[in-house]
């Protein structure tokens, strides 16, 4: 489910959905269609109007994911075998 379905789950337009969130429409508009991201505070508003968590709201952004949850299974930092140009072990 996209942003815009969520609001819209919720009877919600825009206006009045951004009205609660506490930001201008136009910011709204841009966040839902994945042009602009949204603040930490404003994360957590949308999340709680529209009764999910932030994770699902970054979710629902296009071109975002989250990733929240994810484990990271790496016990070792990953090897590398020659160090870029200009760069030695002392450095």
């Amino acid at each position: 489910m996209n942003l815009r379905s969520m609001r819209k789950s919720k009877n919600m337009t825009l206006v009045a959905a951004s009205l609660k969130i506490g930001i201008d429409h136009t910011s709204l508009g841009r966040i839902e269609r994945g042009i602009q991201n949204p603040s930490c505070d404003t994360l957590k508003k949308i999340a709680e109007i529209y009764e999910t968590t932030p994770g699902e709201i970054l979710d629902a952004i296009p071109g975002r994911k989250s990733n929240i949850g994810q484990i990271n299974n790496k016990s070792q930092p990953e090897k590398v075998d020659r160090l870029p140009d200009g760069l030695s072990k002392n450095s």
